[in-house]
């Protein structure tokens, strides 16, 4: 198991497993015995982590619990579960633990709950949790938004999250939250995949490099690593695409344009130093409330020739979606949807035969290409 900064590991090819998104520790101090778990320190670690993720409570689909089967420890913890992530959620979150297959490992216990948490979220399913026959007595398991897996569950949400709970028997708690890796986004045919590289028609020129952190301070701290993270071969378009989907959106936030490795590299530097730079714009969140993401489709009017052919030329997931729905209309339409669009034939996008399915292509597209740079419709 290795860890590393993600940027790092994007840059250097390395497969990603699942993300760190946040963690928190504290103690339970003074309390009923060092055998007692303290429910309150451990609600208050949980939601520190969440804090720390920038992860709503109700999209954590599974927790990794410590869970060492005693009928004092589980009741405690699955409590602190319920109190923090019960309230406002529509099913259950599964919660299990690695204990029921190897036993307690002591000192090693956190560990292996993390191989098994990052092994789930990268094979998008929840395990079983063993030899689940004898519920608790002390649990009422029917008021618990909680429910314990006793065969694999699909866990098929683009977004996954999960949660890791680890205490120790001095009263240290910690929680971590992770999630699913980014998944890899294939260069455009005939493209390595790096800004910068000609290749014909087939590239983005630019890249949106966007950062976010608690303070101006960190925010310069985190800008600096990055730019150490960036070498002359560095894939650029995925380390931007990994930030975008992965980060947390804190209060300071900082967007970086770049057409190469170099120059992403020389306005970070410049960034990190106090130093003006061109595509460089960095400010505070006018609002600490995260805003909701609507997608609007238009209605007719809004046609235009070649409407988004930058980005069917540049962007493999908005030419592939584009291309999906132009082959569900060929054959229904006198002239192919893509010469309509992009050929000899714009004089007919404005007649309502063409006009509908063009820009309900264009949009579904573009749609499409949003939902893979990690922005969706709020919920």
């Amino acid at each position: 198991m290795v860890l590393k900064r993600l940027a790092d590991a994007v840059a250097d090819g390395d497969p990603v497993v699942a993300v760190i998104h946040g963690s928190a520790v504290n103690h339970d101090g003074r309390s009923s015995g060092i055998s007692v778990p303290n429910g309150q320190a451990q609600q208050e670690v949980i939601r520190a982590a969440l804090a720390d993720a920038g992860v709503p409570a109700d999209r954590i689909g599974y927790v990794e619990a410590h869970g060492t089967g005693t009928m004092l420890g589980d009741p405690i913890e699955l409590r602190s579960l319920e109190a923090v992530l019960g309230p406002g959620r529509g099913g259950r979150a599964y919660v299990g633990s690695v204990k029921t297959n190897i036993g307690h490992l002591e000192a090693a216990a956190g560990v292996a709950g993390l191989a098994k948490l990052a092994l789930s979220l990268r094979h998008g399913e929840i395990p079983p949790h063993l030899h689940f026959t004898n519920p608790n007595p002390n649990v009422d398991w029917e008021a618990l938004h909680l429910a314990v897996p006793v065969k694999p569950v699909p866990w098929v949400e683009e977004e996954r999250y999960g949660g890791l709970s680890s205490f120790g028997v001095s009263g240290t708690n910690v929680h971590m939250v992770l999630g699913a890796a980014p998944a890899p986004v294939p260069p455009a045919a005939g493209t390595t995949g790096k800004v910068g590289e000609k290749a014909g028609e087939d590239e983005r020129t630019h890249e949106v490099l966007m950062l976010s952190a608690r303070s101006a301070a960190a925010l310069r701290g985190l800008a600096g690593r990055y730019a150490e993270a960036v070498t002359d071969q560095a894939p650029v378009g995925e380390i931007c695409r990994a930030a975008a989907r992965s980060r947390a959106l804190l209060p300071h936030r900082l967007a970086v344009v770049a057409d190469s490795p170099a120059q992403l590299r020389d306005r970070l530097t410049r960034y990190t130093e106090g130093r003006t730079a061109p595509g460089v714009l960095a400010g505070r969140a006018a609002s600490r409330r995260r805003a909701r993401v609507a997608f609007l489709f238009s209605g007719q009017g809004s046609q235009y020739p070649d409407m988004g052919r930058g980005l069917y030329e540049s962007e493999p997931v908005f030419r592939e979606a584009l291309d999906r729905c132009a082959a569900i209309l060929d054959g229904r339409l006198e002239h192919p949807l893509t010469e309509v669009l992009y050929g000899g034939a714009a004089e007919l996008l404005d007649q309502t035969a063409y006009t509908q399915p063009a820009l309900f292509a264009v949009e579904y597209a573009l749609a499409e290409l949003w939902r893979s740079w990690g922005v969706r419709p709020g919920r």
